[in-house]
């Protein structure tokens, strides 16, 4: 009898740390499965267009809804499910993207002037300021001018740094100048406040703004 009972014990505890194992390990499995099938940043930025598909059955709320956005043809579903998007918790890079396509949605309306909150939370995140790049050039003539040489070379070293953070550059030729320009913008004073933050970033040493036909 005195056997027995001694036994007992052990083989509960082993039983005990068989089924604690087995659950741990059941944890890591689930929590190993959805990080390899949730949202990811590089889908977002590449537009993998299958992959961000594909994510959506097991992503979060926010996550399904940048989605939702990235996948929507009209600019105003887009704009929906961008902004509902921010306003459910989630990392700095999805509301970043969320931010990035709620403006691209606004700007295909020109009506970038209305988004003033939007680019500032934008830029905090990101590091840069926005732009409305791949709208019509005729709705954003407004660019700025980061100088005006007598060749074209310099014109061009000019604006090396803005093209190498991805910022949309031209050099305009007029008479025996060239000028070198950034952006474009909808508004002069969207210019003017691009054209600010380079300066405060030591992206430029001076600007001016220029309308373009």
């Amino acid at each position: 009898m005195i056997a027995l009972s001694a036994t007992r014990p052990e083989t509960g505890t082993q039983s005990g740390s068989v089924s604690r194992m087995a659950a741990a390990f059941l944890s890591i499995l689930l929590l190993a499965t959805a990080a390899t099938a949730a949202l990811k940043e590089s889908d977002v930025l590449q537009g993998n267009l299958d992959a961000l598909a594909e994510a959506q059955a097991s992503a979060s709320a926010a996550e399904r809804l940048l989605v939702a956005s990235l996948l929507a043809e009209d600019p105003v579903e887009a704009l929906s499910g961008a902004r509902r998007a921010l306003q459910l918790p989630a990392e700095d890079w999805l509301h970043r993207e969320a931010l990035r396509r709620l403006m691209d949605a606004w700007c295909i309306t020109n009506q970038a002037d209305s988004l003033a909150a939007w680019r500032a939370r934008f830029e905090t995140l990101a590091g840069e300021p926005y732009a409305c790049v791949g709208v019509p050039e005729e709705t954003r003539p407004w660019w700025v001018q980061v100088g005006a040489f007598s060749s074209l070379e310099n014109a061009r070293r000019s604006l090396s740094g803005l093209d190498s953070r991805g910022v949309p550059i031209r050099v305009l030729r007029e008479g025996s100048l060239y000028r070198a320009l950034a952006g474009g913008y909808a508004s002069k004073r969207e210019a003017k406040r691009a054209g600010g933050d380079w300066q405060e970033r030591g992206w430029i040493t001076d600007y001016s703004t220029k309308k373009l036909p």
